[in-house]
C-alpha cells in the first residue's frame, strides 16, 4: 500500500550546523522560542520521562546524591520541573546546566529562584 504522508526526514542523526536558536534571533523571539519548548516538552510528557528515568537511576546508586548535567539547557524548563518533582519526593540530586546562550542561562537562574531551587542546580 502506498504511503500518503510525505516524506519524512531521517531524525537518525543531528545536523551538524547551528539551530534556528544560534542565529541573531531577537532576545523576544528567543523567551517565545523557549516557552513554546517547554509547552511542548510538557505536552508530550519528556519531564515526567526524565524524571521517572532519573529515580531509576538514582535507585542504583542510593548511596550518594544523584549528579546531573544537561548540557544545551535552554531556559532551563526541564532542569525546574524535574528538581520540583524531586522535591516533592524528598529526593536529592544536584543538577549543573549549562548552555552557550547567556539568555537561556539567566532565564535558567530566574526560573530556579522563583522555584526557590537555586540550592540544588
Amino acid at each position: 500500500m502506498e504511503s500518503r504522508l510525505p516524506h519524512s526526514p531521517d531524525f537518525g542523526s543531528r545536523h551538524p550546523g547551528p539551530e534556528w536558536m544560534d542565529f541573531g534571533l531577537s532576545e523576544s523571539q528567543k523567551r517565545l522560542n523557549y516557552q513554546e519548548i517547554d509547552r511542548i516538552n510538557r505536552f508530550m510528557g519528556v519531564y515526567e520521562t526524565l524524571f521517572q528515568t532519573l529515580v531509576r537511576a538514582s535507585k542504583e546508586h542510593a548511596h550518594k546524591p544523584l549528579r546531573i548535567l544537561e548540557c544545551g539547557s535552554g531556559s532551563g524548563a526541564s532542569m525546574v520541573a524535574i528538581l520540583k518533582k524531586a522535591q516533592k519526593h524528598h529526593l536529592s540530586w544536584e543538577w549543573t546546566a549549562v548552555d552557550v546562550d547567556p539568555l537561556a542561562c539567566a532565564l535558567a537562574k530566574e526560573k530556579l529562584a522563583k522555584a526557590g531551587l537555586s540550592n540544588q542546580a
